[in-house]
């Protein structure tokens, strides 16, 4: 069998047992080809009991609009924290909402040209309409506008390019179409907001507060933690010059190794690296780790105490996971290899985690380490 590959959790690991028995055991029956190796410290990490109690609990507060029974996510909440698809973007940008939502709304009683002159009239006064540039919403709000007619039925052939007489009134009640819609926009946004911010301060807030806990004593108590996983890795006979350790990291166990990798003194050599929802790049740009030259505008040399492939995974939704080859070079001259894991919605709206049970990892390492 090939060199043992060490795997390192990040935050929210205090159980060592729950550690084992979850997420490790998951990724080594995912990989039955590799000798994985555990590094537990969250022994060591910030105590997370009662952190609950101090997030602001918005419980049954009602505010008018901008509450909502918290009932999980909606479409629309979902979508607000979702990047774009490529597809329902044009390939110079997003379209000019005025002629796209006259276009769609031209398709009703009412002339394309009615619309467009309303639109433009109104425009200073529509903020929620004026943030919207996804084509599909744009094509949408056209759409529902075509579908009511003027009070006076069917509009005559001449009057739907708004000319005189009638055509005013028509642009006018145009106008008040459009302002319903807006007005309708503004209720929507706002409910949608007070259930995004019941749902960040009641799922994701408890998550970042133990991962900000994890950070504060790690910060406080490096030797203590680095010693722990030196300590392993040693014992299994790496971490030298002549035998690399090869790590899988999660969180803040890839800043943990990396710190050691890049210490100004007795260092960890390691051979390949899997970093997954990774900060170091992030901490390195505030405060620059080890032997590692502070970030000037072109990426900086990582010391030759990191030899092979470094593979870093990110999530979209992830709000601790950050990007490695905007900043870094290998000894080598090799780039950090970022690559994207794909959002699936069953990992809902705090996906840190969700790494482990995804498919993208077992071949991340399939291939970084290749047995």
């Amino acid at each position: 069998m090939s060199d043992p590959v060490f795997v390192i959790h990040g935050v929210k690991n205090h159980h060592k047992q729950q550690y084992l028995e979850g997420n490790f055991a998951e990724l080594q029956r995912a990989l039955p080809g590799h000798q994985l190796v555990p590094v537990f410290w969250g022994d060591l990490g910030g105590n997370r009991e009662y952190v609950e109690l101090a997030v602001p609990d918005l419980g049954d507060r009602k505010q008018r609009d901008l509450w909502v029974p918290n009932t999980g996510p909606t479409p629309i909440e979902v979508a607000l924290l979702s990047p774009p698809a490529a597809d329902r973007w044009n390939i110079d940008g997003p379209p000019d909402p005025i002629p796209a939502i006259a276009a769609a709304a031209g398709a009703g009683d009412v002339g394309t040209e009615v619309w467009h002159a309303a639109l433009e009239e109104s425009w200073d006064d529509l903020p929620y309409l004026r943030s919207i540039e996804d084509p599909a919403l744009l094509a949408a709000i056209g759409e529902a506008l075509a579908g009511d007619p003027p009070p006076t039925g069917p509009a005559p052939e001449g009057l739907r390019l708004a000319a005189d007489g009638f055509g005013d009134g028509l642009k006018k009640w145009a106008k008040q179409r459009i302002q319903d819609i807006e007005h309708g926009l503004s209720v929507g946004v706002g409910a949608a907001a007070g259930r995004l911010n019941q749902l960040i301060r009641t799922k994701i807030l408890p998550n970042v507060a133990e991962f900000a806990g994890d950070i504060i004593v790690y910060q406080a108590h490096q030797e203590r933690i680095q010693a722990r996983v030196r300590e392993v890795v040693e014992k299994h006979g790496y971490g030298t010059a002549e035998k690399p350790a090869r790590f899988v990291c999660h969180s803040l166990g890839g800043v943990i190794v990396l710190d050691l990798c890049t210490k100004q003194t007795d260092p960890m050599h390691l051979d390949g690296l899997v970093t997954f929802g990774s900060q170091w790049p992030l901490f390195d740009l505030v405060d620059p780790r080890g032997v590692v030259d502070r970030f000037a505008g072109t990426p900086v040399s990582l010391p030759d105490t990191l030899t092979g492939h470094w593979l870093n995974l990110w999530e979209p939704l992830d709000p601790l996971a950050f990007v490695a080859g905007k900043l870094f070079r290998l000894a080598d001259g090799s780039e950090p290899d970022d690559r994207e894991v794909p959002y699936r919605t069953s990992s809902g709206l705090w996906t840190h985690s969700a790494y482990w049970s995804h498919p993208a990892l077992p071949r991340a390492v399939e291939e970084t380490f290749p047995t």
